[in-house]
């Protein structure tokens, strides 16, 4: 899942923390793609949950890295599942 966390009505970190609390949630991973300033607080507690890429640092080749990066590694996981 990508998530910016500047949305209307709900903040992305609320989004997030709900999203966490459920089964789906807890197994998705999320790369948080967003232009916000973030405080050392915010960036700590988000590497907990997400990986952060930053709109103005590494535009859209870094977002799509990522997303390659996490659905390889999910290719390998499925790959080593069914050869057992």
């Amino acid at each position: 899942m990508v998530l910016d966390l500047v949305m209307p009505k709900m903040s992305g970190f609320e989004f997030l923390k709900r999203f966490r609390k459920t089964k789906r949630g807890r197994a998705t991973p999320v790369i948080v793609w967003s232009g916000k300033d973030l405080t050392e607080v915010e960036r700590s507690e988000l590497r907990a949950v997400a990986t952060i890429v930053r709109k103005q640092d590494h535009g859209a080749d870094e977002l799509i890295r990522e997303v390659k990066s996490i659905v390889t590694r999910r290719d390998d996981v499925a790959t080593k599942i069914e050869l057992h």
